[in-house]
């Protein structure tokens, strides 16, 4: 038992000793600050967008944008501001896992009829894990090629509606 504790205590004071050491520490400074790790616990921010119409006008164009790329509303509404959307379920080959992406949407009448769009994507996963419950995780998306598909298609309904009511 004695043994244990000293070797707990000579491996403690190796790393405090290691930990002085120049490339130690820039080595652990570096993976601690990570931007792999800084997404797993640092909120991402949504991207934004400006278009120009009013807040019911986008809301409506956003949900005909989601429709268009085959997202399916789940929640929200133009009085309050949101939109809530789920892709179609992906599993795999072994049907032990399976995806699908969230899109947060917040409209925000930045007057003069300009509309801000604020968009979150999330990757939420769940894997069959043996016997016990499975296990799900939701990962906000900082870089994903969904934003500026999304924007880009947004912008085209929008001109769409527009010169389709003049």
């Amino acid at each position: 038992m004695k043994s244990i504790y000293r070797s707990v205590g000579v491996l403690s004071l190796a790393l405090l000793v290691l930990s002085g050491c120049e490339s130690v520490s820039e080595s652990v400074s570096s993976s601690l600050t990570s931007q792999s790790l800084h997404d797993r616990f640092i909120a991402v921010p949504p991207k934004t967008h400006e278009i120009t119409t009013d807040v019911r006008s986008a809301y409506a164009a956003a949900l005909d944008t989601a429709k268009a790329i085959g997202y399916h509303f789940i929640g929200g509404g133009p009085a309050q501001g949101r939109l809530e959307l789920l892709s179609q379920v992906e599993q795999s080959a072994a049907l032990k896992s399976a995806q699908q992406v969230a899109l947060s949407l917040k409209f925000s009448d930045l007057g003069n009829g300009q509309t801000q769009v604020s968009l979150l994507v999330r990757r939420i996963d769940e894997t069959e894990m043996g016997s016990s419950v499975p296990l799900k995780t939701e990962t906000q998306l900082r870089d994903s090629p969904i934003y500026p598909a999304f924007f880009a298609e947004l912008d085209r309904q929008v001109k769409l509606v527009a010169t389709t009511s003049k």
